[in-house]
C-alpha cells in the first residue's frame, strides 16, 4: 500500500515534467466541466490503494470557508479556489476538520468512488437514520458506527459476489481501513471478546442495536416486538448517561392497524452484564 511520501513522490515528478513542456498535463489544471466518468476511475490505481488523509482548516470562526490540504502537506498551507480539487479522484478520503483555532473539531470518512457508493447504499438501506446514503460523496463521521454496521456486510459482499478490478480494490480499501486501530479495530475486538459471548458493557451496548433488528420487550406488563430505528447516547448534567433507542412497532388501537413510534431508555450500567431480558428492557429478538 501506497504511504503519503509515495504520493508526494508523485507530485514533484509531475510538476517537473509540466514545467519542462510547459504544457497542462495535470487533470487539475484542466477547464472545470461535469465530467462524464467517475473521477475515480479516471484517476487510476494509485487511489484504489490509500486513504487519502486531508486537513480542512476552517478560515474563520463560522467555517464557511476552508481550506483542504493533504496532510503531509500540512505545513505548507495555501489558500485555493478549490480546496478539494486535487483531491477528486481518490476512493476514499479520511478528512480530519480543523477549526481556526487550530482544535481538531471531527474527524470523517468521506466515500467518493460511485461503484463504491452504490455497494453501500445497496448493502447499508437500513442506515439511512444514520448516514446520508443518497450522495456522493457518503460521508460517515467518528465514532464510525454505521461503518461497524457494514463491515460484516461488506465481507460478504466480497466473499459471494465477487467484485472485481476496481471495485474489489475499494471495498478493501474500506474493509482495511475498518480493521485499522483509526477505525474500528478496538469495537470489532470487544465484539468479539463481549457480545459473540452473549455478554455486554455499556460503551459497547448501541452494537446490539443496528437499525432495522428485530427487538423483544418486557416493561413487566406488556411483551412486544419492535423495529430499532436509531440510538443515540444521552448525558445529563450530573454526568450519568443512558442509551436512548428509538423503535418502531405495530399497533392496533380497536379499530386499524398502523405503526407507532416508541422509545426506550437504558440506564448507564459498570462492568459487562449478560445479554438477557432480565438486565435490558430491549434485548434482539435473536437473543432469546
Amino acid at each position: 500500500m501506497a504511504d503519503p511520501s509515495d504520493w508526494a513522490a508523485y507530485e514533484a515528478v509531475q510538476q517537473a515534467k509540466e514545467k519542462a513542456s510547459n504544457v497542462r498535463t495535470h487533470p487539475d489544471d484542466q477547464e472545470d466541466e461535469v465530467p462524464e466518468k467517475d473521477p475515480v476511475d479516471q484517476m487510476g490505481v494509485e487511489s484504489r490503494r490509500v486513504v487519502k488523509k486531508l486537513i480542512q482548516v476552517s478560515r474563520d470562526r463560522y467555517a464557511d470557508s476552508f481550506d483542504v490540504i493533504a496532510a503531509e502537506k500540512y505545513q505548507r498551507r495555501h489558500k485555493v479556489k478549490d480546496p478539494d480539487k486535487p483531491f477528486r479522484g481518490y476512493a476514499v478520503i479520511q478528512r480530519l476538520v480543523v477549526d481556526h483555532q487550530g482544535k481538531m473539531a471531527e474527524t470523517r470518512l468521506e466515500i467518493r468512488s460511485r461503484k463504491l457508493c452504490a455497494v453501500i447504499k445497496e448493502l447499508g438501506a437500513n442506515l439511512g437514520g444514520q448516514v446520508n446514503l443518497d450522495t456522493i460523496p457518503i460521508v460517515f463521521k467518528r465514532p464510525f458506527q454505521a461503518l461497524f454496521f457494514l463491515y460484516r456486510p461488506l465481507e460478504h459482499y466480497l466473499t459471494i459476489s465477487h467484485p472485481a478490478g476496481a471495485l474489489r480494490e475499494e471495498i478493501e480499501l474500506l474493509v482495511a481501513f475498518i480493521r485499522s486501530p483509526v477505525g474500528l479495530k478496538t469495537a470489532i475486538r470487544a465484539y468479539k471478546e463481549q457480545v459473540e459471548l452473549h455478554k455486554v458493557s455499556y460503551g459497547l451496548l448501541w452494537s446490539l442495536y443496528p437499525p432495522g433488528t428485530v427487538v423483544y420487550s418486557n416493561d413487566g406488563v406488556l411483551e412486544s416486538c419492535s423495529v430499532v430505528e436509531s440510538t443515540q447516547y444521552v448525558e445529563d448534567q450530573l454526568g450519568g448517561g443512558a442509551l436512548v433507542i428509538n423503535l418502531v412497532q405495530g399497533h392496533h388501537n380497536g379499530e386499524h392497524y398502523g405503526l407507532v413510534r416508541e422509545t426506550e431508555v437504558i440506564n448507564a450500567f459498570p462492568g459487562i452484564i449478560a445479554i438477557t431480558p432480565e438486565n435490558l428492557t430491549v434485548v434482539p429478538f435473536d437473543t432469546i
